[in-house]
This record gives C-alpha cells, sequence and structure tokens, in this order.
C-alpha cells in the first residue's frame, strides 16, 4: 500500500511516491476475554464492599472526612508562619 504525504494540505503538493513504512498495532490481540468477563462480574462485589462501607460509616466506625494530614492551605499558612517567626521552628 502506498501512502501519499501532502506537505501542504491547501496546494495538495506530493512529496514523493516512495513507499512508506507502517505498522497496524492490533491491542485486541493481547486482551484475554476471559479476564474482561471476570472484571464485569466484580460488579456484584464492589456494590457490596460499597455498602459496607456505609454501614461503617452510619455507625461512626468509618469516616471519609478525618484526614491524617493537614490540607495544602493549611501547610502553606504554616510554613508562612515559621517564615515570619523562626522560633516556631524549635518548639516542634
Amino acid at each position: 500500500m502506498n501512502i501519499l504525504i501532502l506537505i501542504n494540505p491547501i496546494l495538495a503538493e506530493p512529496v514523493s511516491m516512495s513507499k512508506c513504512l507502517y505498522s497496524i498495532l492490533n491491542k485486541l490481540a493481547g486482551l484475554q476475554q476471559n479476564k474482561v468477563v471476570d472484571n464485569k462480574r466484580l460488579g456484584s462485589v464492589l456494590a457490596h464492599i460499597q455498602q459496607q462501607h456505609e454501614e461503617l460509616e452510619k455507625q461512626n466506625k468509618r469516616s471519609r472526612l478525618k484526614k491524617s494530614m493537614p490540607s495544602r492551605k493549611a501547610q502553606k499558612a504554616d510554613i508562612e508562619q515559621r517564615k515570619l517567626n523562626p522560633v516556631l521552628d524549635s518548639c516542634s
């Protein structure tokens, strides 16, 4: 198969009539159908896990709102404070 390369699409001037080497990438060739089916079956399992997480949140045993790390804004404010008052570095 010959591929015609055009530099300027308005003028449509062919560059050369030489052959260009190309290859077709087929991603589906390496796909294993049974793994796709197994992955689709996970929907019910994931729904069950989500339901358990919601029950734990209702019982206050699990909360997404609690964070172990300060937010980015709090970190920036802390850095600015330490720049203004170096004594804070020695306290921590």
